[in-house]
């Protein structure tokens, strides 16, 4: 097993409390629940005889699939860990498209696995007959689907390699139900969790999709993290989910509002570029400077308190992930002093 570190994580928790504008967010502002109709009573809790079941049941009608199909995981970064250990027991190769979330290619190379990094369909070609691929979809950091280069992989993968699909921003698509990839492929694992668009960061919920030639496996190396799930929290995001019409209009509000700032800050330099984001509050910024991105957006951060996330922590150098999910008044400041900063750097 290797120890190498996930350099987004520290990058953001050293730098957060003192910044002056996080455009490193992601996640959606913690929502008093409350005031929106969203049960949270402990006592109410209480009468739940199988909270377990109820949040389950809840994931498995949001998607329309069978209870059974539903694994619950303490987040996001369980069910990252959990399927890396389970497709590094499948294969012997790990396709990862880059730019990719760091978390997808450290943690299965931490676990041992032969990680295949390569620029986005370049992965999928790179197959060589024993290999699975693990990839978000809407992409982090590029923050638009992802659905040609899934079906690329599934095109090319053999009958016994896996897709896993991190979905942890595919509500951001706004659909009446979540626009997963499962059933596109029956050899697909996908992932959700309640900590992006719901902003429930401290309850750490979320859940795996899997098909029954999977489970069993699954469920093994998920008795390796953790031998259950807090019921509490699986019953509150229950409760939320049931409810998710509610966060949608607050999140689509931010969205529509802060996209066309962010887009035209970087529509106004010749050497800034990106993917116009459809799927997620944020995009992957491509720069044309002599200069890698750890010292770009530490001078950056310096200078100006702003935080980004350097594009080397995705795979990919010379770019950075901004993130354009602060209150739209925020925003404009953040986005008037990285100006200031360009139009200074760059002249």
């Amino acid at each position: 097993m290797n120890s190498e570190d996930i350099r987004t994580f520290g990058w953001i928790w050293n730098n957060r409390a003192k910044c002056r504008y996080d455009l490193s967010r992601n996640e959606l502002y913690e929502q008093d629940l409350a005031s929106l109709g969203i049960r949270t009573s402990y006592d109410d809790y209480l009468k739940e005889k199988d909270p377990e079941r109820y949040f389950k049941q809840t994931v498995a009608e949001l998607y329309g699939v069978d209870e059974e199909n539903v694994i619950p995981t303490i987040g996001g970064t369980e069910a990252i860990f959990i399927a890396s250990g389970y497709l590094g027991s499948l294969s012997r190769e790990i396709l990862i498209p880059a730019p990719e979330y760091e978390p997808l290619f450290i943690v299965p190379r931490n676990l041992g696995s032969s990680v295949v990094l390569r620029p986005d369909f370049e992965a999928a070609e790179a197959y060589s007959g024993d290999g699975s691929a693990m990839l978000t979809s809407p992409g982090n950091p590029e923050g638009v689907e992802r659905i040609e280069l899934f079906d690329r992989f599934s095109e090319r993968l053999g009958k016994n390699s896996r897709i896993y699909v991190d979905e942890t921003f595919t509500e951001f698509k706004f659909k009446d139900r979540p626009d997963s990839l499962f059933n596109r492929d029956q050899r697909t694992i996908v992932s959700g969790t309640m900590t992006k668009f719901f902003g429930l960061t401290k309850i750490r919920t979320g859940w795996i999709l899997s098909h029954e030639e999977d489970r069993k496996g699954i469920l093994r190396v998920k008795s390796m993290s953790s031998a259950a799930n807090p019921r509490y929290p699986m019953w509150l995001a229950a409760n939320v989910l049931r409810g998710r019409s509610r966060f949608a209009g607050i999140v689509k509000r931010l969205i529509q509002s802060n996209l066309p700032v962010a887009d035209e800050f970087v529509s106004r330099f010749d050497r800034l570029s990106w993917k116009k984001p459809d799927s997620a509050p944020f995009g992957f910024v491509r720069y044309d400077l002599d200069v890698d991105s750890v010292t770009l957006c530490s001078r950056i951060y310096e200078d100006t308190g702003v935080l980004l996330v350097p594009g080397s922590f995705f795979g990919v150098e010379h770019g950075f992930r901004l993130c354009f999910f602060l209150e739209p008044s925020v925003l404009i400041e953040a986005f008037e002093t990285l100006t200031q900063y360009f139009e200074d750097h760059l002249s």
